[in-house]
């Protein structure tokens, strides 16, 4: 369960009024328009799952993974910088999903070979509303004030094998198919005698399928050193929210989006340097067409497929082990993400290729020194988390800089007989800083930025027993 208020986003402005404050002035301002319209979000959400795993023998066995579930959505938004009017946009989501897998394990040619197949099946039926609302009060329910209500069902079923071979002594291969069908529906319920007895929105349907391989090798070049490769296609269909609207005007739905396709490639190493020291390196790229973007959002987000896009990078860490229980970690990634081809975006603005991705962080570090008392269950560590500055739309007419933050965990764990007790805390923005946490792609009001919180913290506690 969850009730939070939504702050809206904020501009980079020079001169900050009530309706614009400035997110490098007044970070802990919100716009006027959020007080007015009482912007907020309600969500709760209900789920329960089994997984059965049965041996049959010793060389096979069966798996059966099933969940269900119920889940609410209420969000009040604005719609005026100087009004009080707004939106109130319902959803409620019953969930389903369940998947078979059986796993055959042996020798071929006297070398150790696993082979995995499977069945999947979900399923997913959305009651969406969208209504007018005054002052964060959603308005009575009739005609004149639905924007919307209707049915969204979605469905996904999947066949897929994968299998891992020991070829040599030193080289494992592996590789694997999944064939995708996805289905996508909706079910205007709102009537519009104005428009000659037809459903205001529309009812349509739209099916996806794909077939993804994946194929990679692993070279144990010595018992300290290994090397691995892989390559793979990837499919990801639009979803409800970006299928949504086919234009401003909120008419929909825009079923004509097509599913984004990408090319996976990575090489990478895995590696013990030193007996206490475990290094990982990745250098990989992923080569996507019909990139789903948002190319408006007033009042209504509209989305549409924008070519190519080209991500490439590195990913590097070292973990290692000192004396006295001390621990040290690093991470470092580098990501270069960029359109590869030109599209007109919103207003019939041009996006050249060459342009970043926005929402994508060029460099990321994270690192961490810990320590523990293994006599009394105690652990420790001190982090330190660094992202480079992030272009918050496709034209990269702005950015939120860079920020470093640093934070502290700590917690105990006893064991006693079957059960498992652990207890943490942790403290979130030691320093306090204040800086741009994240940005909202394509705000088309211009307010991107979104200030982190204050220095926070958590506490928690886990329990958990074995039979």
């Amino acid at each position: 369960d969850q009730e939070a208020q939504d702050p809206l986003g904020l501009k980079r402005t020079a001169a900050p009024t009530i309706n614009d404050p400035s997110a490098f002035i007044t970070p802990q301002a919100v716009p006027a328009a959020a007080l007015r319209a009482n912007t907020r979000v309600s969500r709760s959400n209900r789920q329960i799952g089994i997984n059965v795993e049965h041996t049959i023998n010793e060389n096979n066995s069966i798996n059966l993974i099933s969940y269900i579930g119920h889940r609410d959505n209420l969000q009040f938004l604005s719609t005026s910088s100087t009004l009080t009017t707004g939106r109130a946009s319902q959803i409620a989501r019953d969930f389903w999903g369940s998947e078979l897998n059986w796993t055959n394990k042996g020798e071929l040619f006297s070398r150790a070979y696993s082979v995995t197949a499977g069945i999947t099946y979900g399923s997913m039926h959305d009651d969406r509303m969208d209504i007018s609302a005054t002052a964060g009060v959603m308005d009575a329910i009739n005609t004149t004030n639905l924007n919307r209500s209707e049915a969204n069902i979605a469905t996904n079923s999947d066949k897929f094998i994968q299998a891992q071979w020991s070829a040599l002594e030193n080289v494992d291969l592996h590789a694997g198919v999944r064939r995708t069908k996805v289905n996508l529906k909706v079910e205007d319920n709102l009537f519009d005698s104005s428009n000659s007895g037809k459903f205001k929105n529309g009812t349509g349907a739209v099916t996806h399928e794909k077939t993804t391989p994946v194929i990679g090798a692993v070279w144990k070049v010595t018992p300290a050193l290994n090397l691995y490769t892989n390559y793979g296609k990837g499919f990801e269909t639009p979803t409800f929210i970006e299928a949504a609207y086919s234009d401003t005007s909120g008419s929909g739905p825009n079923l004509n989006l097509k599913p984004s396709t990408s090319d996976n490639y990575e090489i990478g190493l895995k590696s013990f340097v030193l007996d206490n020291t475990r290094l990982n390196l990745a250098v990989f790229r992923s080569n996507t067409e019909n990139e789903i973007v948002a190319i408006s959002g007033i009042p209504y987000a509209v989305y549409k497929n924008a070519g190519k896009t080209k991500r490439e990078g590195i990913e590097v860490s070292a973990e290692s082990q000192l004396d006295h229980n001390i621990g040290l970690y690093a991470a470092y990634t580098y990501l270069n993400a960029k359109f590869d081809s030109a599209y007109t975006g919103n207003g019939g603005t041009v996006v050249p290729a060459g342009n970043y991705i926005p929402g994508t962080y060029r460099s990321q570090f994270y690192g961490e020194v810990s320590w523990k008392a293994p006599s009394i269950g105690f652990s420790t560590a001190f982090e330190g988390r660094y992202n480079s500055k992030v272009y918050v739309d496709d034209v990269n007419s702005d950015s939120a800089p860079s920020y470093s933050v640093f934070n502290l965990r700590a917690g105990f764990k006893q064991n006693i007989k079957n059960w498992s007790i652990s207890e943490y805390a942790r403290i979130e923005n030691l320093f306090d800083k204040d800086y741009i946490g994240s940005v909202r792609v394509n705000d088309t009001n211009s307010r991107f930025f979104e200030p982190a919180a204050g220095r926070n913290w958590l506490m928690g506690l886990n329990v958990s027993y074995r039979l």
